[in-house]
């Protein structure tokens, strides 16, 4: 896949990002997919996207947080 077709690619997840949190973690994994695309052709990855790559803590499901004990 060319550059400019990988950064649409992670510009439409990120989008779907926005527009649906609820499916964070399989679109997470999607765009580290995608960084790791860009690695492999030795492709810049910009400094924003890295936060999608290294934060584990962001595939918490929240769901939990508010239940009572």
């Amino acid at each position: 896949m060319a550059h400019e077709q990988l950064l649409a690619a992670v510009a439409a997840l990120l989008d779907d990002l926005a527009a649906r949190p609820e499916d964070r973690v399989l679109l997470r994994e999607q765009l580290r997919r995608k960084i790791g695309e860009m690695r492999a052709q030795g492709l810049p990855v910009p400094a924003e996207l890295l936060q999608y790559e290294d934060d584990p803590s962001a595939e918490t499901d929240d769901f939990f947080d508010n239940m009572p004990i």
